[in-house]
């Protein structure tokens, strides 16, 4: 899926001007100073903040134009998002939350849930299907959200710091898996880190804002 931007937002002290051109299959790390935009154009991409000036046009749809009055809320724009603190529903077990993307775009529950237990599996947490958001750890909880944005998120994928919160030696598995989604399926990945040595193993190329 192809991603055109033209961003202009401003956020308090953020002004947030950048031009992005994203290519369907292209895997794309961006990197800059704390406070430089990240995770605020992540969200502008995913319909989760609105545009003051400019254009969200992803696979030929506009889905962002305030001079032609066009917002296409998050929920309609067919993304896999991972957000940095994760923001899991406390009220559905792990497996649940998993398959929540599935179910509102209409897969039934068996298809929902086997696809959900596939890529638990496939994180090293299958085991977890069964818990309470709240009774894992903040590492456990990052793989669920990552789980959560793989299941709907073959097309794209949008990842704020995905690693972040992980061991060092479970890192290397999860940073495999993000890599083997994405050859599966072709997915164009937009991954926010601060790490140089994860965004070359992630990425094709780099942005980097806020210089």
């Amino acid at each position: 899926m192809s991603i055109n931007a033209q961003v202009r937002r401003n956020l308090g002290t953020l002004e947030l001007d950048i031009n992005l051109e994203v290519k369907s299959g292209q895997r794309v790390a961006i990197i800059g100073p704390n406070g430089a935009g990240k995770t605020t154009l992540l969200r502008i991409l995913c319909g989760l903040i609105p545009i003051d000036r400019g254009c969200v046009e992803i696979q030929g749809k506009i889905v962002d134009s305030p001079d032609d009055r066009i917002f296409v809320p998050a929920e309609a724009r067919n993304l896999g998002y991972c957000p940095q603190d994760h923001t899991l529903f406390n009220n559905l077990r792990v497996s649940s939350n998993v398959m929540f993307g599935l179910r509102a775009h209409g897969i039934d529950r068996t298809s929902a849930a086997e696809r959900a237990n596939q890529i638990l599996k496939e994180l090293q947490i299958e085991d977890l299907g069964g818990v309470s958001p709240s009774s894992l750890s903040v590492g456990q909880s990052q793989r669920v959200a990552l789980a959560r944005a793989l299941a709907v998120g073959e097309s794209t994928l949008l990842l704020d710091e995905p690693t972040a919160s992980l061991d060092r030696d479970v890192r290397p598995m999860v940073q495999q898996a993000i890599n083997d989604h994405a050859a599966k399926f072709g997915t164009t990945v937009l991954i926010v880190t601060h790490d140089r040595a994860e965004a070359a193993l992630l990425a094709d190329y780099v942005i980097e804002i806020g210089q």
